[in-house]
Order: structure tokens, then C-alpha cells, then sequence
């Protein structure tokens, strides 16, 4: 009878291991922003997106990401309680509309035509969305299982116009083993270590029991691989030197020998299939492309039409992501094109991937020289200087870029850190002579949240141009440029981006910014 009762207890625990899941509670004590805007009313939420089905309600979306050991498959989102209560009042919920184009200085674009409300949705008693909280995406980022959750903290019934405001919602996300076990990598303290800081700037819980397997080996890992071509070299080793000295163990790869050596049916798959080789086997995780897009050939990738028919490759997106995303095929289905929605890729990366815009051995030396005065020896009167420069995105709906700034400043950066603030509302300060002044004075982060050419970067009713990159005298008090702005960092193109960051006496040492 005890040999039974013990055989139960053990079949029972074996069940309970392969089957669990992860309890979490959420709390939306704030409540929502609803103004009027062409005769409906628009709700925002502060840290919520906003849902983008053209036509439904247009309502704020959350999206929280959590670790699943490395072999999870999830089964189903399980909620286990909610507290929700209706908003006084009726409302009529704007439609979701096509993101339209601004117009140029080159070229004036005719606004996207209004969607009205889908009258299926706006006709139900039924709550859109139906569900306050659903699975999002799966995927590896370096071996980490993640899983998004987007969760509605508002659900609208149209035929009443009413609103619910979930306040509290407790969730459980349900999963079992079937995903292939990872195979042991080599990774080195330094790249765990990156590794982590990562995890926890995207994934709200962490727990050593969803670790993939790591092997920590110091000795034999190559943490940064720089791949280049032949002629350029020689002009990237004291990069190399720099990076092995300081810890993190660097090798050059040229693109010669990878095209020699590893197969492939083009060039940027042979680079794809040595930098999963290298992540595999060396413990590779940091990739620099050494050169513009003639040394190192780009992946052209597909994500959607954007239909602004003004750039015959509008569509076609110089996707680096190719190298940096390793699991699965890009091209599935053999036909094209890349990074199509039915190919097996799951967008997260299992590295981290930069290039290098260069194109001649001068450029080169610049940026293997900006790269090692920020590291090794920079000006100390200027690292805890932010940059914000914002506009107004869209005038109807209003929207300002302001507002998002402000939001990171409150939520993620400490009292520590030197403000210069330059808005077109509320403060009316943004211009061209504030904002060179501003980059000349020596920013260590740059945030710029207006539009952008491949050419130009709005700035209000001003702009800065390629020639204004040029001309920045900021010397060693250079930093890292992020803009939301579309096509400002197409490297296939002269991009502003470029030349912001190979200005040999000013610029910036990074920019991160959108290839289309």
C-alpha cells in the first residue's frame, strides 16, 4: 500500500514538472487621458501603445515580456482574477487610421484617406477587445525563452459606448516542455554579464531555473568578432586590441575568408552562416560589420507596403537583423522575399549587431578613433548630458513628442543626469541654432523624436541636413544618437546617419535610427 501511495506521489510530481506556469499580478492605478478629435473621443494611457487594426477602436495596449525555461512550448493564458469597473459617461471610440506621410521639403504627400468605423465592430454589445489579456509572441533571444503578453487595460462596447477599466488583473501563463533542448555554449563573464543587464531591461521577472545551458569558459570564447574585408583590416586591429584588452576577447574575420570558407547560395548568407558558426561554437555575441553596405552586403527584407510610392526600394529594408537573428530560415518557402511573415524567424536576436558605415580606410581610422577615446579617454565635463529635441509629430490628432520624452525622463532616467530640452511645444525652443548649439556643446545621449529623410532630420520648421552633420565642431564630446525618424539611417543611401558618425571633429560615435 505505501509502495502505491509513494508511486502516486512520484507520477504526480513528474506531471507537476512538466506542466507549469508563471502567476503574475498587475495594477493600473492611473487612469486614462480621453480627449475629443474629430467628433470621437481618443483614449491614451501612460506606458500603453495603441492598438492599429485600421477602422476598430482605437485603444491602449501593454505588452510585458517573461522568461519560460528555454525548452517551454506555451499551452494557454489562464486569468485567474480581474477588477474592473465602468467609466461614467458614453463614448464613441476613435477608428483606428493608416499612418499618413508628412510632406517634405522635396515633395508633398497627399494625406492617407479616412477609414471610417468598421460597423461589425461599432454595431456589438460585445467588448472589443473580447479579451482584456492574450499571448503575443514567442521566440529565443540568446538562448532565453520569451513570451510577450498584450494585455488591454480598456474594453470598449461600442453599442453602448461604454468603457470598462480593468484596475487589477492576476494571470497565469501555463506551459509545458516541447521545444528542443539547447545545446551547451561557450560564453564568457563579460558576455554573461552583458547578457543579464539585457534581460532585465526587457523581461519583468528573472529566474536562474529558465537559463539556457551556458558553459562559462573564459579561455577559448571570442566575444567580439569584427567582419571586414581585407583592405580595411589592418585599420580595425587596434579596435580588436582594445576590446581583447579591456576583457572582452576580440578576433577580425575578413569577408575573403568567410566567403571562401563557408557555404551559402549568396555572400550575406555565407556571413549569416559563419556568424552562427562563430555564436555556436566560439561564444560569439557581439558582431561588427566593418563597412557600408558595399563591404558588407545587407539582407533586403520585407515587412509591409508602405504605400507612399515616392522611393522605387521604399519597401525593400536593409535588414542587419538578418545577421543578428539566427534561429530559423529567412527565406522558408526558397521564393522570397526575406523576413516574410510565413518564414520561420522569430525576430528576437541571439546577438548583439552593429556596423560600422564606412567606406574608405580614412573613415575607418575615424571611427576605430571615436570609438576609443569614448572608451578609453573621454571628456569628463559632458557624460551625464541628455539631448531631447521633440516636435509635433501630427497635427490632427495632435500629436507631440514632447510627451514620450518626458515620459522616458520620469520613468527611466535618474535625477543624476543634465537636461537640455528642446520642444517645439510646450516650450517653442526647438530650432536649428538650438540644436547645433546643443550638439556642439557635447551630449553624451542624443533623443530626437521627429521625421526624417535619408537626407534631412525635421526639426519643427526647421531642419538639420547632411552638411550640418558635417559641420559639427563638438570634438571629443560625442555620443549615441537615437531617432524615430524614418529612413535616417538608410546606410545604403549617403544617410544623415552616416555622416554623423564619420565627421572626423564632431558627430557622434553611434546612431541608432530606422533603414527605412
Amino acid at each position: 500500500m505505501k509502495n502505491s501511495m509513494y508511486c502516486c506521489i512520484l507520477l504526480l510530481l513528474c506531471i507537476t514538472s512538466l506542466y507549469a506556469g508563471i502567476v503574475e499580478t498587475i495594477h493600473f492605478d492611473e487612469m486614462p487621458v480621453i480627449t475629443r478629435v474629430k467628433g470621437y473621443d481618443m483614449i491614451t494611457f501612460p506606458g500603453a501603445d495603441l492598438t492599429a487594426i485600421p477602422g476598430n477602436p482605437q485603444l491602449p495596449i501593454i505588452t510585458k515580456h517573461y522568461l519560460i525555461p528555454s525548452n517551454a512550448v506555451v499551452t494557454d493564458l489562464e486569468i485567474i482574477s480581474q477588477r474592473s469597473e465602468r467609466i461614467e459617461g458614453t463614448f464613441d471610440i476613435f477608428p483606428v487610421q493608416k499612418p499618413s506621410i508628412l510632406n517634405t521639403p522635396f515633395h508633398d504627400f497627399e494625406p492617407a484617406p479616412w477609414v471610417n468605423s468598421n460597423p461589425a465592430i461599432y454595431s456589438s454589445l460585445k467588448p472589443y477587445p473580447e479579451q482584456c489579456i492574450e499571448i503575443g509572441a514567442t521566440g529565443n533571444f540568446f538562448g532565453y525563452r520569451i513570451v510577450s503578453i498584450n494585455i488591454y487595460p480598456f474594453q470598449y462596447i461600442p453599442a453602448e459606448k461604454k468603457i470598462n477599466r480593468i484596475s487589477e488583473i492576476t494571470f497565469s501563463i501555463n506551459y509545458k516542455p516541447g521545444m528542443k533542448e539547447t545545446t551547451a555554449k561557450k560564453i564568457s563573464t563579460p558576455a554573461r554579464n552583458a547578457l543579464n543587464k539585457a534581460l532585465q531591461s526587457i523581461c519583468e521577472k528573472q529566474t536562474v531555473d529558465y537559463e539556457p545551458s551556458y558553459a562559462v569558459d573564459g579561455d577559448s570564447t571570442i566575444d567580439y568578432v569584427i567582419i571586414t574585408s581585407s583592405a580595411f583590416a589592418s585599420y580595425f586591429q587596434p579596435l580588436c586590441d582594445w576590446k581583447t584588452q579591456k576583457g572582452v576577447r576580440a578576433h577580425i574575420v575578413t569577408t575573403d575568408s568567410i566567403y571562401s570558407n563557408c557555404p551559402g547560395v549568396d555572400n550575406q548568407e555565407r556571413i549569416r552562416n559563419f556568424i552562427i558558426d562563430a555564436n555556436a561554437n566560439w561564444g560569439t555575441i557581439w558582431i561588427l560589420l566593418g563597412g557600408d553596405d558595399n563591404i558588407i552586403p545587407s539582407r533586403i527584407a520585407y515587412a509591409m507596403t508602405c504605400e507612399a510610392y515616392y522611393q522605387i526600394d521604399e519597401d525593400s529594408l536593409r535588414a542587419d537583423l538578418y545577421y543578428a537573428d539566427l534561429d530559423g530560415d529567412w527565406n522558408y518557402n526558397g521564393t522570397g522575399p526575406f523576413g516574410e511573415i510565413a518564414d520561420s524567424v522569430d525576430l528576437y536576436p541571439d546577438l548583439f549587431i552593429g556596423r560600422a558605415p564606412v567606406s574608405s580606410p580614412t573613415q575607418v581610422s575615424t571611427f576605430v578613433n571615436k570609438i576609443l577615446t569614448y572608451e578609453k579617454n573621454p571628456p569628463l565635463d559632458y557624460e551625464l548630458n541628455i539631448l531631447f529635441f521633440a516636435m509635433v509629430l501630427w497635427d490632427d490628432p495632435y500629436t507631440n513628442g514632447a510627451m514620450s520624452k518626458e515620459l522616458i525622463d520620469s520613468l527611466y532616467i535618474s535625477d543624476k543626469f543634465i537636461f537640455t530640452k528642446l520642444y517645439e511645444d510646450p516650450y517653442n525652443n526647438l530650432n536649428w541654432n538650438t540644436c547645433m548649439a546643443a550638439i556642439n556643446a557635447g551630449q553624451n545621449l542624443l533623443n530626437h523624436s521627429g521625421h526624417a529623410w535619408y537626407t534631412v532630420m525635421s526639426i519643427g520648421d526647421d531642419y538639420l541636413w547632411i552638411s550640418d552633420m558635417d559641420n559639427l565642431v563638438n570634438g571629443d564630446r560625442q555620443g549615441i544618437l537615437y531617432s524615430i525618424g524614418c529612413w535616417a539611417a538608410a546606410f545604403d543611401y549617403n544617410s544623415i546617419a552616416e555622416h554623423f558618425v564619420n565627421n572626423p571633429n564632431g558627430g557622434g560615435v553611434a546612431f541608432i535610427g530606422n533603414s527605412r
